[in-house]
């Protein structure tokens, strides 16, 4: 067993050391880029020669065989295809934080099981700075972090069933849950104790990291994804290992790579590579708003400035009027998310208070809807 894990880690190791430029010379990527559309580029046809000279070029250079971890299967590219049926348009999702999410079918011997397919984008867009070169590094780490007994399995998070490093960087999720909160935040039919559920069961997760020392590294409502019964489960993960400061309890790590685009909080704009617990109780603080105000909202930072305007206006309450909620739990669960959005991180509450907040306030709507009845 311990010679299978020292395996494994050293293939890990391997993979992270992947050059980006075989995925990023290929034909496909300017057909994909709005850069590269003929509108922009005048002579396509010399493009599409220097990418094929390029690609020929570093054919050779990640060499690498793959290889299965444990129950999670190495895909190739020819398989991959097959599962999202060429990637065709009617199965993409939504673009991830660094490529895009597909659904799609896996075949397992005699049956069909649904899955979701995130990849790896190599492609230029316009008004984006990407760093090519850490992909693979993010690739592997997400890798490593997924088949680690401690997290794999765990109900909050999207269980790893496949990769792939074959033309693409891609994993492959099981579809245990397969709509993103982002696109139902508007629905009439997500009601009040459906999103107090996935208000909840996010926080313990969170609880659950920050009691173990891991940050998550990044969190939008376009990144959480839900079942039928509003269950949560998220499938961007920075999981990062971090230490806890003594002076203000608060968990701190340094994030490389891109994972701070999603951190809306000053003080993490101030220093872009430091993310800490209580980032990600302010990050939270925004989910929670757009739960409660039936909206969606594509930057936090403009979310996180609407609610402060509401608080500083003395605004009882952020809950929308649709859900028809009681003044008293409006205004509770208002003021849980002004103490999540605190400029100052000292200020905020940690994810336990949260939790023992929404458990008790759970409980106080029971017991209300118990004495109507």
């Amino acid at each position: 067993m311990m010679e299978e894990e020292e395996e494994s880690s050293q293939f890990l190791s391997e993979l992270e050391k992947l050059r980006y430029e075989p995925y990023y010379y290929q034909e496909d990527n300017i057909l994909k880029s709005p850069y590269f559309q003929p509108i922009h580029f005048l002579n396509p046809s010399s493009l599409f020669k220097e990418f094929k000279k390029k690609a020929e070029e570093f054919r050779e250079i990640n060499k690498i065989d793959g290889k299965d971890l444990d129950t999670v299967k190495y895909c190739d590219f020819s398989m991959l295809n097959e599962i999202t049926d060429g990637f065709k348009k009617e199965n993409f999702v939504q673009k991830a934080l660094c490529g895009s999410l597909y659904r799609g079918n896996i075949r397992l011997g005699s049956r069909t099981q649904q899955v979701l397919v995130k990849t790896w984008d190599f492609y230029e867009i316009p008004g984006r700075t990407v760093d090519y070169p850490v992909y693979p590094s993010i690739f592997s780490a997400e890798l490593n972090r997924l088949i680690q007994k401690e997290l794999k399995g765990h109900d909050n998070l999207v269980n790893l069933i496949g990769y792939c490093f074959d033309k693409k960087l891609a994993v492959v999720y099981e579809a245990k849950a397969d709509r993103v909160l982002s696109q139902e935040l508007n629905s009439d039919n997500f009601d009040w104790d459906e999103r107090m559920k996935v208000a909840l069961q996010l926080a313990k997760f969170l609880e659950w990291l920050h009691d173990n020392h891991i940050l998550l590294g990044a969190l939008d409502a376009s990144l959480i994804l839900l079942d039928e019964e509003y269950n949560v489960a998220l499938f961007e993960l920075g999981l990062h290992r971090c230490v806890l400061d003594p002076s203000n309890g608060a968990s701190t790590g340094v994030l490389k790579w891109i994972y701070s685009i999603f951190a809306p909080d000053p003080v993490v704009k101030d220093d872009s590579d430091l993310w800490t617990s209580k980032s990600e109780v302010f990050a939270y603080g925004c989910v929670l708003c757009q739960l409660i105000m039936k909206k969606y909202y594509q930057s936090n930072c403009s979310l996180s400035t609407i609610a402060r305007s509401s608080f500083r206006e003395n605004q009882a309450s952020l809950v929308n009027e649709d859900f028809h909620v009681d003044a008293a739990a409006g205004y509770k669960i208002t003021e849980l998310a002004r103490k999540c959005l605190q400029h100052d991180p000292v200020d905020r509450v940690d994810m336990r208070h949260v939790v023992n907040f929404l458990e008790q306030l759970t409980l106080d709507q029971k017991a209300k809807k118990q004495r109507t009845n």
